[in-house]
């Protein structure tokens, strides 16, 4: 069941046995109660206590636990310490190593006003282990990208000026990255505000269209919402307020902080069913959720099928 993969458990994450089953958190508070046979905590600290031994003894340690545990509720409860991010699961390496480098591919769709600002933040980022692969795009590329051209890519990136340019250009790679079943983050600054998110993944969590409809909804006139939406492509973009250094900075370095969780799975990311707007006058954040509409057009068509949750906590 271990595939010649190792399990390591997360140095933030910690996890006790008690009469009622595992308690979970992070730090000093509890995250989750996991309901299960106490027993099975020893089942991790075997597991971590194999880790010197590599695969091979991870392979007899499954073995021997199967015996004692019922047939099935090893690999269900091993699944749930997964998604709860209790254990990860990490190549295992063959030579020694020094910094160990996460690889991410991204596809980064961004106007030339933000591009700057983001390269800078990848660059950083790659100094603290994170190898990034980025390919850019003009943020007018969405309106031509499919699905397809995206399959290969483990996570695309929209980035926006202004939020013109978030209207003119969100919807057409959020249609993509559904159809591809890739995640999408994104981020825009609207005046001196820096908002990221949500973090779109396909049946999981709300697109950008679901939160387009909520826009709508709470806007005191929608016919004049639907209006500006459809004449978006005769309004110049480019004529937009140029939002100040510090807001970019803000918006490039969230971005980035938001791909490292997602690519260390260390913890949730901040725009997991949210949008995070961060002021750049007062460095003050607000965290607002995000549900899934239930009749949105795009989760509707593109979505088919229940997706297993990429982060249970």
């Amino acid at each position: 069941m271990f595939n010649g993969l190792a399990f390591t458990l997360n140095e933030d994450v910690w996890c006790l046995p008690s009469q009622e089953g595992l308690i979970i958190g992070s730090g000093d508070r509890v995250t989750k109660l996991m309901r299960c046979n106490p027993k099975v905590f020893d089942v991790v600290r075997s597991i971590r206590a194999a880790l010197a031994g590599g695969p091979a003894a991870l392979e007899r340690i499954a073995g021997a636990q199967k015996a004692a545990v019922p047939n099935g509720v090893l690999e269900d409860i091993l699944g749930r310490l997964l998604e709860c991010g209790v254990i990860s699961i990490d190549p295992p390496a063959s030579k020694p190593t020094g910094r160990q480098e996460t690889a991410l591919s991204v596809a980064v769709f961004t106007d030339e006003t933000l591009k700057p600002f983001l390269e800078r933040a990848f660059e950083g980022a790659g100094q603290d282990g994170l190898d990034w692969a980025c390919t850019w795009f003009d943020c007018a590329d969405s309106a031509e990208v499919s699905g397809q051209s995206l399959s290969e890519v483990t996570v695309a990136v929209g980035c926006a000026s202004n939020t013109l340019a978030r209207i003119k250009h969100f919807p057409g790679l959020n249609t993509a990255c559904l159809q591809a079943g890739r995640p999408l983050l994104l981020t825009y600054c609207d005046g001196e505000k820096a908002l990221v998110g949500p973090f779109v993944f396909p049946g999981e969590s709300a697109c950008y269209r679901c939160m387009e409809i909520r826009e709508q909804a709470n806007t005191p006139t929608p016919r004049h919402h639907q209006l500006v939406r459809s004449r978006i492509e005769e309004i110049n973009v480019r004529s937009s307020p140029r939002p100040s250094r510090a807001c970019m900075e803000d918006a490039a370095s969230m971005l980035v902080n938001e791909l490292s969780s997602f690519a260390t799975r260390r913890r949730v990311p901040a725009s997991y069913k949210a949008v995070v707007e961060r002021r750049a006058s007062t460095l003050s954040s607000v965290s607002r959720p995000l549900l899934r509409m239930p009749l949105c057009d795009a989760c509707g068509n593109f979505v088919t099928r229940p997706r297993v949750a990429a982060w249970a906590v």
